[in-house]
C-alpha cells in the first residue's frame, strides 16, 4: 500500500524536528482482518536518546522486535532499546472477540478489553505493545472500507483502495495511551463552537440524537472555558460504543449504546466525559501516586450542575449516604490508594469521597482561589502526569496556607469522622444566649473545623466550631434565641451521618456482607435472580415458619412476598404494589443499622427483567416495575444534619380568635373516626371527650365510642351493662376494669353512663393485659399458640418516629418497670396499638353507618403513628386526631386542646400501701394521720371485707371504695395474727405521701 507507506516515512522524517531529548516516538501501524478478528501491528519506537522501554504485551502474539522473535514472557513485559538515530521495529498479531481479558490500568475488571467482528472494532487496552509512560503517537489504521473509525487525534486523513481504507491520526501532543473505535454502522456529523470542531458518531438507529448530544456538548464546553482555561483540543467527538463503557480520551468520549438513549446521559455523564479532557487527558494522571481525576471531575461536572440547580446538599448527602452503603471496615481504602472503580466501594471512595475532598478546599479558601487554583494546576501541567502532590501546591500557591496537615489527614487516612453529640442547653448570662454542647469522636480524631447552623424566626446563621480532640465542650454566644441548632445541615463535612440522617434505600441492601433471606421453599426460584442480583456475598435461606427472633434482630433481612406472614408481623403487611415487581426497603425495627427489603414479583419473567437494572437505582427506596419498565421511583427524606437543640419558637395565641372546642365541631363531622387522647388523671379532658360524644350525638350522627380503659376480652361485661342485664357493681367486675387499668372509675363514669342512656356502643379496645405485659417482658415468642391465636393478624413496625419516641419513653422508665429489652417494650407498644386499631376496624366494618370516637391516651395517637396510621392503614377511613395539654409541636396532631385544670371527686382512699399474694390482700404500708392509721390497722394485717364486701384482691377493695363516700364510717374486717378484727374507719380526704412500713 504506497499511499500508508509514504506517510509512515513521512511521519518518520519529521517527528525528530518535534523535540528531542527522552521523548519516545511511537508510530502504530495496524491492519485488522474484522472476519477472523485479529489485527497485526507494526510499531517504529524511536527517541531523540538512547533508552530503554518496557512494553505491556499482554493479549498479543507472535512478537518480534527488529525480526527476532520474543520468547514467551511470564509478566506480560519486554524491554526494548531505542534511540541511537534509528527506529525499533516490534511486529506482532492479536485476536480479540469481545471476551474478557487481560487487566491494564483504568480497565474495569470483567470488561472486555476489546472486540472485533464484522460490523464493530472496539479496542481499549492491550492492543499493541503499550510502553510506560507518556508517548507521542501517530496511528494508521487498515479496515474494510465500509467503516469510519475514531482515535485520539488531532487531524485525521483517510486514503481508500479497493476494499479497504487507511487511516491515519496523527496528535502533536504527548499521550499515555491509545484507543479505537469503528464501525460500518456509524452515522457522522460535525458543528463547531468556536475553534473547536465537534463531531458525533453514533449507530444509524440512534442518529437522532446527535443534535442533543452536540448541543450539550457546546454548552459543556462553553462552562469550562469559563471557569478553567481554554479547550486544550481542536476537536471533541461524541462516539457511540457496543461495550457498555463511559470512556474519555483526549479528543473524543465513548459511550455504550445500551447508555446513550438516556435521558440524563447528557444531563450529567456527557458533562463529566468533556472535563475529563482537561482532567485526566490534558493533565494525565500519575497512577502510581493515585487517582485524583475521577473525583476532581465528578465535583465539578456531576456535583456542579446539580449544585446549579439548586440540589448541592442533596448530592452531597447523598455521596454520605452511599459511603454508609457500601464502605466498610474491611474494604475501606484511603482516597491516596483510589486507582480506578473495580467495585461499589471503590467508586464511593474515588468518585464521591474524593469530590467531598475538593469541596472541602472550596469551603476552605472560596470560589476565587480555589478555581484560580485549577487554572494553575492545568497550566502548570499540561501534557505531564501529575499527581496529588502537585494539587497541593497549587493550592498553596494561591492560598498563601500550608496544608500537609488537610492533604495528608484526608487523603492517606481510610476512615472518615464519626461524630456524636450531647443535647444542647440554653442559658441566659448577662442577658445574652449561650448555647452549650459537647461534641465527641469515637476513633482517632480529626480536625475538624465543623459548620453549625443556628436558626433563629427570621434567618439563618452559620458558625464554625475548630474539634481536634476525641470529647470537646463548646459555649458559643448567640445574637438571638434559636428556634433549633443543626451540625453540618449543609452536608459540607464528608462524615458518618447518624441514624437519624440515614434514608432506607436499595444501596444499604447492596453495600451488606451478609443478608437473611425469608422466602417460602416453592418461591425461591422466582426471586433467586433478584436475589443474586443485590452481589451480597453471604446469603441465608429461612422459610417464615423457621425464622426466629434472634435471626430477625441480629441480620438484614430480604422478606420475599407481600403476603409473607413475616411481612405481616414486621411491616403490617403492606399493599401488593400492582405491577410486575415491587420492591420497598424499610429500616429495621429491631436493628439500629439493618435494613429490610420486602420484594413482591408476579412470577420469574418479571424477576429476569429487572435483575441486571437493579444496581442502577440505589439511591431509591421504593420501586415498581412491569415488564422490566421502571413505573415507581421513591425515596424516604430524611432530616438534615445532627441535631444539637430544638427550642420552638413560642406561638402567639390570639385569644377569642383561636377555634373554641365547640366551633371545631362541624369540622369533626368529616371525619368518620375521630381520636380524642387524654391525660388519663384529668378530669377536663374526659368532660372535653364526653362534650364531644354528646355534640356528634346531637347532630343526628349514628355515633360508638371506642375505649381503651376497657379491654377486649371483657365486650360483654360491657354489653351486658349498657343493656342493664348487670349493675355496675358487677361491671366493674366483670369487666376486670380496675385490675386491668386502675384509673378512678369517677374519671370515666360520666362517659359511660352517657353511653347507656342514649344506648350509644361502648367497644373494648384494649389488648388483654397479661400478653402486653408479657410480650414487654419476654417478646412475641414467649407467647403460646392460644395467646398468639389472639393477636392481629398485621404488625407494622416500620415507623422510625415512633420507635424514637418510643426509646425516649424505654430511657425514662424501661428499668423502673422491670422491662430491660428495648425490642420487647417495642414489641409490646406496638401490639398494644395494632390490637387497638385491628378491634376498631373489625366494628367499623360491622358498623358501616356509624361513626366512631376513640377515646386514649395521648401517647397513642399524637403524630398519629401510632393508632390512627394502623387503622387507616386498614380502614382507609378520614379521622381527625384531638389530642390535649401537649406541647405545640408541628403535626403533633389536628387539634391541640390547652385546658384548665377541673377538680373532681375521687374514691375515697384507705391510706395503705397493699401486696396481693396468695388470695390475700396484706397491708404492706400505712400512710400517716390516714383512716387506716386512725383506725388502729397495722402493717401485716391482712384485709377479708370492707364495707360488707369481700376483699381478696386489690380491685375488690377499689370496686368497694369507688361506692364510699369521702364523709362515710364504715366498717373493715381485718386477719391480725390468726384473729379476724372488726374495725369501724371513717373515710376522710388526707396527704397519702407519707407512708410507715414497707415502701
Amino acid at each position: 500500500m504506497p499511499i500508508l507507506k509514504n506517510l509512515i516515512f513521512l511521519i518518520m522524517m519529521v517527528t525528530p524536528a518535534l523535540g528531542w531529548g527522552t521523548e519516545l516516538f511511537y508510530v502504530l501501524d495496524v491492519s485488522i482482518d474484522t472476519t477472523m478478528k485479529r489485527l497485526s501491528g507494526t510499531a517504529h519506537l524511536s527517541s531523540g536518546h538512547a533508552r530503554e522501554v518496557r512494553l505491556a504485551i499482554n493479549n498479543l502474539s507472535n512478537i518480534t522486535v527488529d525480526g527476532k522473535q520474543v520468547p514467551d514472557t511470564s509478566n506480560g513485559m519486554i524491554t526494548v532499546g531505542v534511540g541511537n538515530g534509528r527506529s525499533t521495529v516490534v511486529r506482532y498479531d492479536a485476536v480479540f472477540d469481545g471476551s474478557p481479558a487481560g487487566q491494564s490500568i483504568g480497565q474495569p475488571i470483567g470488561q472486555p478489553i476489546g472486540m472485533i467482528d464484522a460490523t464493530h472494532v472496539f479496542l481499549m487496552a492491550g492492543w499493541f505493545p503499550v510502553p510506560e509512560g507518556l508517548a507521542r503517537y501517530t496511528l494508521s489504521v487498515t479496515l474494510p472500507r465500509k467503516f469510519k473509525a475514531v482515535s485520539e487525534a488531532e487531524n485525521v486523513s483517510v486514503a481508500y483502495a479497493e476494499t479497504q481504507a487507511t487511516h491515519l491520526f496523527q496528535f502533536e501532543h504527548p499521550l499515555d495511551g491509545l484507543h479505537l473505535a469503528a464501525s460500518t454502522n456509524f452515522e457522522v456529523r460535525q458543528d463547531k463552537y468556536n475553534d473547536i470542531v465537534i463531531e458525533s458518531y453514533f449507530f444509524k438507529e440512534d442518529a437522532a440524537l446527535a443534535d442533543t448530544y452536540i448541543a450539550h456538548t457546546k454548552k459543556y464546553l462553553e462552562l469550562y472555558e469559563s471557569i478553567l482555561t481554554p479547550y486544550p483540543y481542536k476537536r471533541f467527538a461524541i462516539v457511540e460504543n457496543i461495550l457498555p463503557t463511559g470512556y474519555s480520551m483526549p479528543t473524543f468520549t465513548l459511550l455504550g449504546h445500551a447508555v446513550v438513549k438516556l435521558p440524563f446521559i447528557v444531563k450529567t455523564s456527557l458533562a463529566h466525559e468533556i472535563l475529563h479532557q482537561w482532567f485526566g487527558n490534558y493533565v494525565y494522571i500519575d497512577h502510581v501516586h493515585g487517582n485524583w481525576a475521577e473525583g476532581l471531575t465528578t465535583y465539578l461536572s456531576d456535583y456542579l450542575l446539580e449544585e446549579k440547580q439548586g440540589r448541592g446538599r442533596a448530592y452531597r448527602k447523598q455521596v454520605m449516604v452511599d459511603f454508609e452503603a457500601y464502605v466498610n471496615a474491611g474494604n475501606a481504602v484511603p482516597v491516596s490508594h483510589f486507582q480506578y472503580r473495580s467495585s461499589k466501594a471503590l467508586s464511593t471512595i474515588g468518585y464521591g469521597r474524593t469530590a467531598m475532598f475538593f469541596h472541602g478546599l472550596r469551603k476552605r479558601f472560596g470560589d476565587e482561589t480555589f478555581f484560580n487554583a485549577m487554572v494553575d494546576f492545568i497550566h502548570d501541567n499540561r501534557l505531564q502526569t501529575a499527581s496529588w502532590h502537585d494539587i497541593q501546591q497549587s493550592f498553596e500557591n494561591n492560598s498563601g496556607d500550608k496544608l500537609d496537615d488537610y492533604f495528608d489527614t484526608w487523603l492517606n487516612r481510610a476512615d472518615i469522622p464519626r461524630l456524636t453529640v450531647a443535647e444542647g442547653m440554653l442559658e441566659v448570662q448577662d442577658g445574652i444566649p449561650v448555647l452549650k454542647f459537647t461534641l465527641q469522636q469515637r476513633e482517632e480524631p480529626f480536625p475538624l473545623d465543623i459548620p453549625i447552623q443556628v436558626h433563629t424566626e427570621s434567618c439563618i446563621k452559620t458558625l464554625s466550631v475548630r474539634m481536634d480532640s476525641q470529647e470537646q465542650a463548646f459555649t458559643l454566644e448567640l445574637d438571638s434565641l434559636p428556634t433549633k441548632v443543626i451540625l453540618d445541615e449543609n452536608y459540607d463535612l464528608m462524615r458518618h451521618l447518624v441514624q437519624a440522617e440515614k434514608p432506607p434505600v436499595l444501596a444499604g441492601i447492596m453495600g451488606l456482607e451478609k443478608l437473611t433471606v425469608v422466602v417460602e421453599k416453592k418461591l425461591q426460584p422466582i426471586y433467586g435472580p433478584l436475589i443474586k442480583a443485590l452481589g451480597v456475598r453471604k446469603i441465608d435461606m429461612a422459610t417464615p415458619g423457621d425464622i426466629r427472633f434472634s435471626a430477625l434482630k441480629e441480620n438484614s433481612l430480604v422478606i420475599c412476598g407481600y403476603d409473607n406472614p413475616v411481612a405481616k408481623t414486621l411491616l403490617g403487611g403492606p399493599i401488593p404494589p400492582g405491577t410486575g415487581l415491587g420492591l420497598k426497603v424499610f429500616k429495621h425495627p429491631y436493628s439500629e443499622d439493618g435494613l429490610i427489603l420486602l420484594i413482591h414479583a408476579r412470577d420469574m419473567q418479571e424477576t429476569l427483567a429487572v435483575q441486571r437494572k437493579l444496581r442502577h437505582y440505589g439511591k431509591y427506596s421504593e420501586l415498581t416495575f412491569d415488564q422490566g419498565r421502571i413505573i415507581t421511583k421513591k425515596r424516604v427524606e430524611t432530616g438534615n444534619g445532627m441535631r444539637i437543640l430544638e427550642y420552638p419558637a413560642p406561638l402567639a395565641l390570639r385569644p377569642g380568635h383561636d377555634p373554641t372546642l365547640g366551633q371545631t365541631m362541624d369540622v369533626l363531622l368529616k371525619s368518620r373516626v375521630i381520636f380524642v387522647g387524654e391525660k388519663h388523671d384529668r378530669y377536663a379532658h374526659h368532660m372535653h371527650q364526653l362534650e364531644i360524644i354528646r355534640h356528634l350525638f346531637a347532630s343526628g350522627a349514628e355515633v360508638a365510642v371506642g375505649m381503651e380503659m376497657f379491654h377486649q376480652p371483657y365486650q360483654v361485661a360491657v354489653d351486658d351493662y349498657l343493656a342493664g342485664r348487670i349493675d355496675e357493681r358487677e361491671f366493674l367486675k366483670q369487666s376486670r376494669y380496675y385490675e386491668e387499668w386502675r384509673y378512678d372509675y369517677g374519671l370515666y363514669k360520666p362517659i359511660v353512663d352517657f353511653l347507656k342512656t342514649n344506648d350509644i356502643p361502648l367497644v373494648a379496645l384494649n389488648i388483654p393485659g397479661d400478653i402486653s405485659k408479657q410480650v414487654a417482658r419476654k417478646g412475641l415468642e414467649s407467647l403460646s399458640d392460644a395467646q398468639k391465636a389472639r393477636l392481629p393478624a398485621e404488625l407494622d413496625f416500620s415507623n422510625e418516629a415512633y420507635q424514637n419516641d418510643l426509646k425516649d419513653v424505654f430511657s425514662l422508665h424501661g428499668d423502673k418497670t422491670g422491662i430491660n429489652e428495648f425490642n420487647f417494650f417495642l414489641q409490646a407498644q406496638v401490639l398494644w396499638d395494632e390490637s387497638m386499631a385491628d378491634r376498631a376496624f373489625r366494628f367499623l366494618e360491622n358498623n358501616p353507618g356509624r361513626k366512631l370516637v376513640i377515646l386514649a391516651g395521648n401517647g397513642h395517637i399524637r403524630h398519629g403513628y401510632g393508632v390512627p396510621q394502623r387503622l387507616f392503614r386498614r380502614s382507609g377511613e378520614p379521622y381527625t386526631v384531638i389530642v390535649q395539654d401537649e406541647a405545640l409541636e408541628e403535626d403533633i396532631a389536628d387539634y391541640v386542646l390547652l385546658t384548665t385544670e377541673i377538680k373532681g371527686n375521687p374514691a375515697p382512699k384507705l391510706g395503705v400501701m397493699v401486696e396481693e399474694k396468695d388470695s390475700a390482700l396484706t397491708i404492706a404500708g400505712i400512710s400517716k394521720n390516714g383512716p387506716a392509721e386512725k383506725a388502729g390497722l397495722n402493717q401485716g394485717d391482712i384485709i377479708q371485707a370492707f364495707d360488707g364486701q369481700t376483699i381478696a384482691a386489690l380491685a375488690d377493695l377499689k370496686i368497694a371504695l369507688y361506692f364510699c363516700r369521702k364523709d362515710q364510717t364504715t366498717t373493715i374486717r381485718i386477719l391480725r395474727d390468726d384473729q379476724t378484727l372488726d374495725k369501724d374507719i371513717t373515710l376522710f380526704e388526707f396527704n397519702s405521701f407519707s407512708m410507715h412500713g414497707k415502701k
